[in-house]
């Protein structure tokens, strides 16, 4: 599941680098992606996109329950 995560943020913000660069963006997920990009077991593609996240300004924060 973090692969999936990590590379939907990788392609995010490859398509849209320019923006994002000058922003601080909140990312509200379910899992805790924080403290997995941060993981050193991680295999090596996965330790790529969090050093390629790095660069940005991503806040990671929990997503709170929707209101229906």
């Amino acid at each position: 599941m973090i692969e999936e995560v990590a590379l939907a943020l990788i392609i995010f913000a490859s398509h849209l680098k320019s923006y994002i660069q000058s922003h601080q963006i909140i990312v509200k997920m379910e899992h805790p992606v924080k403290q997995e990009l941060r993981n050193p077991e991680l295999e090596r593609r996965i330790v790529a996109w969090s050093v390629e996240l790095s660069e940005f300004d991503l806040q990671y924060e929990p997503r709170s329950p929707m209101k229906t």
